[in-house]
């Protein structure tokens, strides 16, 4: 039996577009569509706003570049086999809310002291003394164009995929980068790592998760926050996960997802029982420890909108399609001593 699937306006399926890939989203529109179906020197554009959920995503989708049947027919396939490339997941760690303004503007508690005390009938009351200081986080735009022929655009299958593995890619993956590097100068939102008053964690002679374990009883003690996330390089990770004991066994669980000498199921990436993200957007050698979810939150201004013209420069003339990829957001970290830097990993 089949069922029928209700679409909006724009011919989006109603109830669950967001876990539709951004490209289906895309060339599913109707201003879409209707651009790629015009012909000849018709003025052909489109701007759709896609939902964005990183969780279904940049998921490549590839195919053979060509089929040959007999010695002369070709069957050119429509998908793009395409490089492979580093899923975004910083910006999971964190909660997204929308803004209609371009500065978000918070009050921080900068200091606070708990004068509270015992006190005598008729006695004077101790008085407590705190600094608020209000912050701004000013919305930025990360952006970025390219350029496709008309026949390119008018193949549904290979402008999803464009679409999904190219633009929407480069856009969220300078995002992670630009939350935890960005320092705020050129049109840049502030990162975590470069956010006055983060704590730090030098790893001295300690092992990592002792470094770790270290890193979070600092935001414990310091935010009175749980952490909620560990970010690490790749290449930090392998030093980690293949540490073994004098006897030559993983501390973890082995290649094969056991344990010495018992069967179990394997895990992903879990350090003092948090979530580990891996990215190459922190460098080797130093370890990010947060509450992500508590004290730092994503402002964003325009969700990542696709906008497309042929009228751009020589494209008219040249047969092309300026595609453009843009969204705009700030991160305002509410909280900086509940993020912690490790350093000087060995």
């Amino acid at each position: 039996m089949k069922t029928a699937t209700a679409f909006d306006d724009n011919g989006n399926p109603q109830g669950n577009s967001a876990s539709q890939d951004i490209g289906g989203q895309f060339i599913r529109n109707r201003q879409y569509k209707a651009a790629a179906d015009l012909r000849g020197s018709q003025k052909r554009s489109a701007v759709v706003e896609v939902q964005f959920n990183r969780a279904n995503h940049f998921l490549r989708t590839t195919g053979d570049p060509a089929t040959t049947v007999g010695l002369t027919s070709i069957d050119k396939q429509p998908s793009i086999v395409l490089l492979g490339v580093q899923p975004p997941r910083v910006a999971e760690l964190f909660s997204s809310v929308p803004t209609s303004g371009t500065t978000v503007r918070f009050i921080r508690e900068n200091t606070l002291t708990n004068a509270a005390a015992a006190t005598a009938e008729n006695g004077q009351y101790p008085e407590a003394t705190w600094d608020l200081v209000e912050m701004d986080a000013l919305v930025k735009k990360i952006a970025v164009i390219g350029r496709v022929t008309d026949e390119f655009f008018q193949d549904y299958d290979a402008t999803r995929d464009y679409i999904n593995n190219r633009l929407a890619y480069m856009i969220a993956i300078k995002e992670d980068n630009a939350l935890l590097n960005a320092n705020g100068s050129a049109n840049q939102i502030t990162g975590i790592l470069q956010t006055a008053g983060i704590l730090t964690q030098a790893q001295g002679s300690m092992t990592v998760p002792d470094a770790v374990l270290a890193a979070m009883t600092q935001i414990r003690t310091t935010s009175f926050f749980e952490p909620t996330g560990i970010i690490m390089n790749p290449n930090d990770w392998f030093n980690l996960r293949s540490m073994k004991d004098k006897n030559g066994q993983y501390l973890g669980l082995g290649p094969l997802g056991n344990t010495y000498g018992q069967a179990t199921t394997y895990t992903p990436q879990i350090l003092w029982n948090l979530p580990v993200v891996l990215t190459t957007s922190i460098a080797q050698g130093t370890i990010l420890v947060g509450a992500f979810k508590q004290a730092g939150q994503i402002f964003r201004r325009l969700g990542l909108t696709i906008e497309t013209t042929n009228s751009d420069a020589s494209d008219f003339q040249y047969g092309r399609i300026a595609v453009r990829a843009e969204t705009r957001l700030t991160l305002a970290v509410i909280r900086p001593v509940a993020f912690c830097q490790i350093t000087g990993l060995s």
